[in-house]
């Protein structure tokens, strides 16, 4: 004997075996609303990732270089009543910001790659040290670094699209190194500033 299904259980029955089309357009849309977001959080963190990346390695260099300062201050003493100022590699130039002096033989350069190695290469320069020395007396002198790169670089830091007239990141003309100094400058550039006290060393 045949049981007679009612039509309202009928469509109540056909109701439970599935989504419809409204409901699973809804769950994308959520679903899609929520990945924006995340994909939105993942370039920022990539974004500040490189960025905290470069400053870690501006600070670095920066700090590579007041340690350098602070042997060259080593050389500075006072022999037989004279000063061996002129001695030293780099606190002997005294004055405004400058591109210090390379030492091949021991591969020291103003110029350093993505890594914060120094190099000898423009092409491969992604940062550039500029170093300012002031006597405060006869026995101390201050000596400042700065450290910049470029905001808008390509892919490895090399490119020097975005420097002052398209010069070389480390160029090393008094008026390329005046300008690198101006509020213009920190349209194009990034920077990090050290400073400390050097003593002669007797």
């Amino acid at each position: 004997m045949m049981t007679k299904i009612s039509p309202s259980r009928g469509r109540r029955r056909r109701a439970k075996l599935g989504y419809t089309v409204i409901e699973i357009m809804m769950a994308l849309a959520v679903l899609s609303i929520g990945a924006t977001g995340v994909i939105a959080m993942q370039k920022a963190t990539l974004v500040g990732n490189v960025r905290a990346r470069t400053l870690a390695t501006g600070n670095a260099v920066a700090s590579a270089w007041i340690e350098r300062l602070r042997v060259d201050g080593l050389r500075w003493k006072v022999l037989n009543g004279l000063s061996t100022l002129s001695n030293t590699r780099w606190l002997n130039t005294t004055g405004g910001w400058f591109l210090p002096a390379s030492v091949t033989a021991e591969d020291i350069s103003a110029q350093a790659d993505v890594l914060g190695r120094d190099t000898e290469t423009d092409a491969e320069a992604a940062y550039c040290t500029h170093l300012r020395l002031t006597r405060l007396t006869e026995n101390t002198m201050r000596a400042e670094v700065r450290v910049y790169w470029l905001r808008y670089a390509d892919a490895q830091g090399a490119s020097n699209t975005g420097t002052f007239d398209g010069a070389a990141l480390c160029d090393n003309t008094p008026s390329y190194v005046t300008k690198i100094g101006t509020a213009n400058a920190l349209l194009r550039y990034h920077f990090v500033y050290l400073a400390t006290g050097i003593i002669r060393s007797n």
